[in-house]
């Protein structure tokens, strides 16, 4: 295919993008929570943050263990499955569909949680070397995860570790009251080591919920009021310069 980008043809052994506000985000960072944009686990690891990122893989500005339990557990994932997009059946992690919409059980970042910090670095912990024990990486390993005939002890305690951050994560968000019914289940996605269908439905209905309640808290407190305003003034400027081709971008909408 003939480049028609001159930059890229002049300087072809670069990088197409260079991300810079990624890399500002992340430069004092020791590691970052990244996962594959497309795939069938929807998995999250934490990676060094002094490497080139792919741009198929999402990165996030994320150190904390307890956020990791949040997003690799039930609860995310099944909301990532439900908002997101797909591919020829693989789940397409799309940040802005998936994660910014996501209600997590505390609206403060800044507030840790050490319950969730505890398993959820437990987790990664045993999983980073039950891989590097096998040789095997993510989808190999979610491949036995969810295959009833594998009974590996390492196997086995990845999935009890797995129920226990699904329980944390629960009690976070102060549904402790909740079923989760975990086991091998048919899905959408075929069979699963998973929460049940009616735990499903129930803990989607209520972030769905959580996120309706959220976003009329930020609607009160005036948020999106500014965001119109912004958009107002985006939408003039882009008018002013359309002729120069500038893109102001679009708003993303809310559930």
């Amino acid at each position: 295919m003939k480049q028609r980008r001159t930059g890229r043809k002049k300087y072809w052994w670069r990088y197409g993008e260079t991300a810079t506000g990624l890399y500002k985000a992340i430069k004092e960072l020791d590691k970052v929570l990244v996962v594959a944009l497309t795939s069938r686990t929807g998995a999250f690891a934490f990676q060094p943050a002094d490497i080139v990122f792919s741009h198929a893989v999402g990165v996030f500005a994320i150190e904390n263990c307890d956020f990791f339990a949040i997003l690799q557990s039930n609860f995310h994932v099944d909301w990532a499955w439900r908002y997101g997009s797909s591919l020829k059946g693989d789940l397409r992690y799309t940040p802005s569909d998936v994660f910014e919409t996501f209600p997590f059980p505390n609206p403060d970042p800044q507030t840790p949680n050490p319950e969730l910090e505890t398993i959820g670095e437990t987790y990664h912990e045993h999983r980073r070397q039950l891989m590097l024990a096998r040789q095997e990486g993510l989808t190999k390993t979610y491949n036995r995860f969810h295959n009833p005939d594998e009974t590996a002890g390492d196997i086995a305690r990845l999935r009890e570790l797995h129920v226990e951050m699904d329980a944390a994560v629960a009690v976070a968000y102060g549904w402790a009251d909740l079923d989760l019914g975990h086991d091998f289940h048919d899905t959408p996605q075929g069979l699963r080591y998973t929460i049940s269908e009616p735990a499903r439905r129930e803990v989607l209905g209520r972030l769905l919920a959580l996120n309706h309640q959220r976003y009329e808290e930020e609607v009160k407190a005036g948020l999106h009021d500014k965001r119109k305003k912004k958009s107002r003034q985006g939408a003039k400027a882009q008018s002013k310069k359309k002729k120069k081709g500038e893109d102001k971008g679009k708003q993303m909408p809310l559930f």
